[in-house]
């Protein structure tokens, strides 16, 4: 849900294109990356499922702030 709101307002980052296309990606590969590596752990045990879910949510965390740091840039220039 969070991911389609910043659907709409990710034209008003105030970062280069090729910024953004990283964090579109980075965005996404967190969006799908996260849930199945929770998935993973439900099934595997061990610390590898474990160490891949830190990664991806940190992946997540922080494309989310950088977006949020472009957004409030985007207002300080407007």
């Amino acid at each position: 849900m969070l991911l389609m709101v910043l659907g709409v307002a990710f034209d008003r980052v105030a970062l280069a294109e090729k910024w953004k296309l990283a964090l579109a990606i980075g965005l996404l590969a967190g969006a799908v990356l996260f849930p199945l590596t929770v998935l993973l752990q439900t099934f595997s045990h061990g610390s590898l499922p474990r160490i891949l879910t830190i990664v991806s949510s940190a992946l997540m965390i922080g494309t989310l702030a950088i977006t949020a740091l472009g957004l409030v840039l985007n207002r300080r220039t407007s």
